[in-house]
């Protein structure tokens, strides 16, 4: 858990850097998404 006093000045990168993560996360969902449209008969379930 990430603490911060409002006003510090750890604030504003720390919010970048968690926007960084989101975007990425959004990314490789949507690229996983096109993959599997691509491969429908690929599974990774045993």
């Amino acid at each position: 858990m990430i603490f911060c006093v409002a006003g510090s000045s750890q604030l504003y990168p720390i919010l970048q850097h968690y926007q960084r993560i989101v975007v990425a996360l959004k990314e490789t969902i949507e690229l996983m998404a096109q993959i599997d449209e691509a491969i429908p008969d690929f599974s990774i379930s045993s």
